[in-house]
Protein backbone atom coordinates (compact mmCIF):
# COMPACT_ATOMS: atom_id res chain seq x y z
CA UNK A 1 0.00 0.00 0.00
CA UNK A 2 2.78 2.05 1.02
CA UNK A 3 4.33 1.46 -2.50
CA UNK A 4 0.80 2.58 -4.30
CA UNK A 5 0.63 5.97 -2.21
CA UNK A 6 4.43 7.06 -3.46
CA UNK A 7 3.21 6.13 -7.07
CA UNK A 8 0.33 8.18 -6.84
CA UNK A 9 2.18 10.95 -5.69
CA UNK A 10 4.80 10.94 -8.06
CA UNK A 11 2.42 10.56 -10.90
CA UNK A 12 0.33 13.64 -9.27
CA UNK A 13 4.08 15.97 -9.12
CA UNK A 14 4.56 15.02 -12.60
CA UNK A 15 1.06 16.67 -13.22
CA UNK A 16 1.18 19.15 -11.14
CA UNK A 17 1.51 21.99 -14.15
CA UNK A 18 -1.46 20.38 -15.90
CA UNK A 19 -3.83 20.58 -13.33
CA UNK A 20 -2.87 23.89 -12.16
CA UNK A 21 -3.61 25.37 -15.92
CA UNK A 22 -6.40 23.15 -15.71
CA UNK A 23 -7.82 25.04 -12.38
CA UNK A 24 -6.51 28.74 -13.12
CA UNK A 25 -8.93 28.27 -16.80
CA UNK A 26 -11.72 27.19 -15.23
CA UNK A 27 -11.40 29.59 -12.48
CA UNK A 28 -11.08 32.65 -15.07
CA UNK A 29 -13.80 31.30 -17.00
CA UNK A 30 -16.24 31.53 -13.92
CA UNK A 31 -15.10 34.63 -13.05
CA UNK A 32 -15.87 36.13 -16.47
CA UNK A 33 -19.26 34.73 -16.37
CA UNK A 34 -19.50 36.92 -12.48
CA UNK A 35 -18.41 39.83 -14.68
CA UNK A 36 -15.51 39.55 -12.36
CA UNK A 37 -13.06 39.12 -14.57
CA UNK A 38 -12.61 41.36 -17.85
CA UNK A 39 -9.20 40.45 -19.00
CA UNK A 40 -11.08 37.92 -21.25
CA UNK A 41 -13.29 40.23 -22.81
CA UNK A 42 -10.58 41.47 -25.38
CA UNK A 43 -9.83 37.60 -26.28
CA UNK A 44 -12.81 36.19 -28.45
CA UNK A 45 -12.27 32.91 -29.34
CA UNK A 46 -14.72 33.06 -32.22
CA UNK A 47 -11.99 35.19 -33.86
CA UNK A 48 -9.38 33.29 -32.79
CA UNK A 49 -10.37 29.76 -33.23
CA UNK A 50 -11.16 30.02 -37.14
CA UNK A 51 -12.17 26.79 -38.84
CA UNK A 52 -8.80 27.09 -40.55
CA UNK A 53 -6.37 27.36 -37.50
CA UNK A 54 -8.52 24.35 -36.07
CA UNK A 55 -7.26 22.29 -39.12
CA UNK A 56 -4.13 23.37 -38.34
CA UNK A 57 -4.41 22.50 -34.94
CA UNK A 58 -5.35 18.98 -35.46
CA UNK A 59 -2.77 18.53 -38.17
CA UNK A 60 -0.08 19.63 -35.78
CA UNK A 61 -1.37 17.42 -32.93
CA UNK A 62 -1.65 14.51 -35.43
CA UNK A 63 2.10 15.00 -35.96
CA UNK A 64 3.29 15.10 -32.56
CA UNK A 65 1.32 11.91 -31.71
CA UNK A 66 3.91 10.32 -34.38
CA UNK A 67 6.48 11.84 -32.80
CA UNK A 68 5.51 10.35 -29.98
CA UNK A 69 4.71 6.81 -31.26
CA UNK A 70 8.30 7.15 -33.16
CA UNK A 71 10.00 7.80 -29.77
CA UNK A 72 8.85 5.29 -27.90
CA UNK A 73 9.11 3.07 -30.64
CA UNK A 74 12.80 3.52 -30.77
CA UNK A 75 13.56 3.43 -26.87
CA UNK A 76 11.43 0.08 -26.94
CA UNK A 77 13.24 -1.35 -29.82
CA UNK A 78 16.57 -0.66 -28.84
CA UNK A 79 19.42 -1.01 -26.45
CA UNK A 80 20.70 2.30 -25.94
CA UNK A 81 23.57 3.13 -23.03
CA UNK A 82 21.13 4.90 -21.42
CA UNK A 83 19.00 2.43 -20.37
CA UNK A 84 20.43 1.40 -16.99
CA UNK A 85 20.83 5.12 -15.94
CA UNK A 86 17.15 5.82 -17.23
CA UNK A 87 15.70 2.21 -14.70
CA UNK A 88 18.03 3.45 -11.94
CA UNK A 89 16.86 7.24 -11.89
CA UNK A 90 13.28 5.91 -12.48
CA UNK A 91 12.99 8.18 -15.75
CA UNK A 92 11.73 5.26 -17.23
CA UNK A 93 8.06 5.86 -15.72
CA UNK A 94 8.08 9.54 -15.68
CA UNK A 95 8.92 9.17 -19.66
CA UNK A 96 6.06 6.50 -19.84
CA UNK A 97 3.62 8.94 -18.16
CA UNK A 98 4.39 11.88 -19.83
CA UNK A 99 4.14 9.53 -23.25
CA UNK A 100 0.58 8.19 -22.61
CA UNK A 101 -0.66 11.72 -20.86
CA UNK A 102 0.78 13.54 -23.79
CA UNK A 103 -0.76 11.46 -26.53
CA UNK A 104 -3.93 11.36 -24.95
CA UNK A 105 -4.14 15.13 -24.46
CA UNK A 106 -2.97 15.03 -28.05
CA UNK A 107 -5.54 12.29 -29.44
CA UNK A 108 -8.30 14.35 -27.51
CA UNK A 109 -6.73 17.87 -28.87
CA UNK A 110 -6.92 16.43 -32.55
CA UNK A 111 -9.92 14.20 -32.53
CA UNK A 112 -11.60 17.27 -30.42
CA UNK A 113 -10.45 19.78 -33.78
CA UNK A 114 -11.65 17.45 -36.18
CA UNK A 115 -14.82 15.42 -34.80
CA UNK A 116 -16.45 18.13 -32.53
CA UNK A 117 -18.84 21.07 -34.01
CA UNK A 118 -17.02 24.42 -33.12
CA UNK A 119 -19.08 26.49 -30.82
CA UNK A 120 -18.44 28.24 -28.08
CA UNK A 121 -18.07 25.38 -25.90
CA UNK A 122 -15.81 22.95 -27.83
CA UNK A 123 -13.49 26.21 -28.56
CA UNK A 124 -12.58 26.76 -24.39
CA UNK A 125 -12.43 23.09 -24.43
CA UNK A 126 -9.70 23.33 -27.57
CA UNK A 127 -7.99 25.94 -25.91
CA UNK A 128 -7.27 24.18 -22.70
CA UNK A 129 -6.39 20.65 -24.18
CA UNK A 130 -4.14 22.32 -27.03
CA UNK A 131 -2.55 24.16 -24.03
CA UNK A 132 -2.51 20.84 -21.70
CA UNK A 133 -0.43 19.00 -24.93
CA UNK A 134 1.63 21.74 -25.55
CA UNK A 135 2.93 21.49 -21.94
CA UNK A 136 3.10 17.70 -21.97
CA UNK A 137 5.51 18.25 -25.51
CA UNK A 138 7.66 20.33 -23.57
CA UNK A 139 8.15 17.67 -20.80
CA UNK A 140 8.37 15.30 -23.12
CA UNK A 141 11.26 17.56 -24.81
CA UNK A 142 13.18 18.18 -21.86
CA UNK A 143 12.86 14.21 -20.36
CA UNK A 144 14.61 13.48 -24.32
CA UNK A 145 17.05 15.95 -23.76
CA UNK A 146 17.90 14.55 -20.29
CA UNK A 147 18.06 10.91 -21.95
CA UNK A 148 20.19 12.34 -25.12
CA UNK A 149 22.46 13.97 -22.67
CA UNK A 150 22.44 10.83 -19.95
CA UNK A 151 23.36 8.73 -23.59
CA UNK A 152 26.40 11.44 -24.75
CA UNK A 153 27.71 10.98 -21.77
CA UNK A 154 27.71 6.99 -21.72
CA UNK A 155 28.78 6.69 -24.90
CA UNK A 156 31.92 9.51 -23.92
CA UNK A 157 32.85 7.06 -21.05
CA UNK A 158 32.29 3.60 -23.08
CA UNK A 159 34.85 5.20 -25.79
CA UNK A 160 37.24 6.40 -22.67
CA UNK A 161 37.24 2.60 -21.50
CA UNK A 162 37.86 1.41 -24.65
CA UNK A 163 40.76 3.70 -25.51
CA UNK A 164 42.18 2.55 -22.19
CA UNK A 165 42.03 -0.91 -23.57
CA UNK A 166 43.29 -0.17 -26.64
CA UNK A 167 46.20 1.31 -25.06
CA UNK A 168 46.50 -1.39 -22.52
CA UNK A 169 46.73 -4.03 -25.71
CA UNK A 170 49.06 -2.01 -27.63
CA UNK A 171 51.33 -1.70 -24.56
CA UNK A 172 51.26 -5.42 -24.14
CA UNK A 173 52.45 -6.36 -27.72
CA UNK A 174 54.95 -4.04 -27.66
CA UNK A 175 55.89 -5.77 -24.44
CA UNK A 176 55.75 -9.09 -26.50
CA UNK A 177 57.45 -8.20 -29.33
CA UNK A 178 60.06 -6.77 -27.28
CA UNK A 179 60.60 -9.79 -25.31
CA UNK A 180 60.66 -11.95 -28.48
CA UNK A 181 63.35 -9.78 -30.51
CA UNK A 182 65.46 -10.69 -27.19
CA UNK A 183 65.32 -14.40 -27.47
Amino acid sequence: MKNFNAEKKRYLKDWICEIAVLLIYVIALILRRLKILKCFDYFVLKDYLSQTRVDGIASFFAITIGIYIAVITVLATSEIGISRELLRRRLDKRLLYVIIGGMTENLITAGGAIFLPINQFTKHILVIFVVLSLISFMKFIVLLLEIFKGNMESMAASMDEEERYRDTIEAYLKKIAKNSDNN
